[in-house]
């Protein structure tokens, strides 16, 4: 996201790169009130996920031109912040789920959340 906001006249103060552990990553959370309403939502979401993975990589150009439009960002700025590379095939990458787990100790340490949790209990079952 540097770079995005860099773009709006956000100060750089810091970069990810010189702090790799805490790049952190995106996920999604459904409550368990959604998924006992609708049980069949991760494995939908998979699915979905996975045909938009293989559209983006079909035509990454048509992806980008859409960001950028939907965003409100440049083309450039958007192709740099969002490489097709960071887009895993995998809905719990090793990678990802070693970044959350080092951005919850950090949280932690810092006290910004009151109690530690298990990052596996969150995780839908995957379709």
């Amino acid at each position: 996201m540097g770079p995005l906001l860099a773009s709006r006249g956000y100060p750089v103060i810091d970069q990810a790169e010189q702090h790799p552990t805490l790049r952190g990553t995106s996920v999604i959370v459904a409550s368990s009130k959604l998924l006992a309403a609708a049980p069949g939502l991760p494995a939908a979401w998979t699915r979905a996920r996975r045909t938009a993975l293989q559209e983006i990589r079909r035509d990454g150009a048509a992806y980008y031109a859409f960001h950028s439009e939907v965003s409100g960002f440049g083309l450039d700025v958007v192709k740099l912040s969002h490489p097709l590379s960071q887009f895993s095939d995998e809905a719990y990458p090793a990678e990802g789920m070693a970044l959350l787990d080092e951005v919850k100790k950090f949280l932690l340490a810092e006290n910004l959340v009151g109690r530690d949790f298990a990052l596996a209990q969150w995780r839908a079952p995957q379709a």
